[in-house]
């Protein structure tokens, strides 16, 4: 097993402590030469008290953390050059937040473009975001660059 499907695996581990039940999603950000510094998964915040929240559409939307985001904000160091494995692909916004911080190598394992996550004006963004920075944005399983991957 190489490094990219050890941490793919590690993201699909940290995606199980997801209280989610529709999506479950994990990732792990790693440095160029493959130590581990952070791992996130999406839920509400933490320490909250539960009986408020939902994880019922379109309303989970709004109250939960995006897995991409706990862990840029647990990182707690510079993750400049940094790569990270991702059980699903980013939205628009995550992707801007791991291309701030310094991550330039991301990797999905699902990319769903039939949900309100990708729909066409998410991939237009996420589109123009790639083209702009350079980022390598790849599925994980085909080897195929997200603008590729979204023309088919």
């Amino acid at each position: 097993m190489n490094w990219n499907e050890y941490y793919m695996n590690v993201a699909k581990t940290v995606a199980q402590k997801s209280k989610d039940p529709s999506t479950k999603v994990g990732c792990v950000i790693v440095t160029k030469d493959n130590k581990p510094i952070s791992f996130g998964f999406n839920g509400f915040i933490a320490g909250c008290d539960e009986q408020y929240m939902t994880y019922e559409r379109p309303a989970k939307y709004m109250l939960t953390i995006h897995a991409e985001m706990n862990a840029l904000i647990f990182a707690e160091r510079t993750l400049k050059d940094c790569k990270i494995y991702i059980t699903h692909a980013s939205c628009e916004n995550c992707l801007k937040h791991l291309i701030q911080a310094g991550i330039r190598e991301i990797y999905y394992d699902i990319l769903d473009t039939k949900g309100k996550m990708m729909d066409e004006q998410r991939k237009d963004a996420i589109s123009r975001i790639i083209k702009s920075t350079g980022v390598i944005y790849r599925n994980f399983n085909t080897g195929k660059d997200f603008l590729d991957e979204i023309k088919s």
